[in-house]
């Protein structure tokens, strides 16, 4: 097959991954819409104040944006999950580049709205409820920028590793590719944060993540010290995951092409 790219032959590939994988699409995408809906509104309808409310927000992040994203994700390659069904998509008439580019188009026309729309949805409650409230009663807060700086990277690193490992393990991939993402992430941060006790010379306690800061404190007052990067060093940590995620899209591109051989 020619490997060269070419537009026709790219929206034909386009329309039969609709034709024979939107029903499948669908019925993961409105669940996990729904189930986000379902989270976040129910804080609008409550008159007074309950500190238990945002901790909703904080299960949508894990449930429907994090799981209920990755799901979707893994459809990009089922159709390889079985000989039958692989055989025929392999045998489609087109390019690996336009197989893989209609498989991330997919993904990404679920996987960004759905990140916009919670940060949307979060920002906007959180907003609308404290305006009803009393000025003396309890305001809700809404998630810090650290730990939505840090959930976006992982959200993104994940939903890269799973579009690969649903091409790369045949079967159970959703599992496999979860539970090599999560061993992975884990070392990381570990090594990374005996490296920060290291350099902070043991503090009391310390929190590091990769990508960010440090949060120290050298005693018992929970007092903590914020040291973070320069703007410019700061900025090209931000590199790195959208540099680790094209790799991760290049390492599915050869592996489909290990799959036609």
């Amino acid at each position: 097959m020619n490997q060269t790219f070419s537009f026709p032959r790219f929206r034909r590939v386009v329309q039969w991954e609709l034709a024979f994988k939107g029903q499948s699409y669908l019925l993961t995408a409105v669940p996990v819409l729904a189930f986000l809906l379902l989270m976040m509104l129910p804080t609008i309808f409550i008159g007074a104040s309950n500190s238990k409310l945002p901790g909703l927000h904080f299960a949508a992040l894990l449930l429907p944006v994090l799981l209920g994203g990755s799901l979707y994700t893994n459809l990009a390659f089922s159709q390889y999950t079985s000989r039958d069904t692989g055989i025929a998509a392999l045998m489609v008439p087109a390019s690996r580049l336009e197989k893989v580019l209609s498989a991330l188009l997919f993904n990404l026309l679920f996987e960004i709205p759905l990140l916009l729309l919670f940060l949307f949805l979060h920002s906007w409650t959180i907003d609308f409820v404290n305006s009803k409230l009393p000025p003396n009663s309890y305001q809700y807060e809404k998630i810090s920028s650290d730990t939505l700086q840090a959930f976006i990277i992982m959200y993104v690193l994940f939903q890269g590793f799973l579009f690969l490992g649903s091409l790369y393990f045949v079967k159970a991939s959703f599992v496999k590719a979860s539970a090599v993402f999560i061993v992975a992430a884990a070392l990381i941060s570990q090594a990374n944060l005996w490296f920060a006790e290291y350099l902070a010379s043991n503090p009391y306690m310390m929190g590091a993540s990769p990508f960010s800061g440090w949060r120290i404190t050298f005693d018992g007052s929970h007092h903590y010290h914020h040291i973070d990067h320069s703007p410019l060093f700061q900025n090209l940590f931000y590199t790195l995951p959208l540099l680790f995620l094209l790799a991760l899209w290049y390492i599915t591109y050869v592996r489909l092409g290990e799959k036609e051989i």
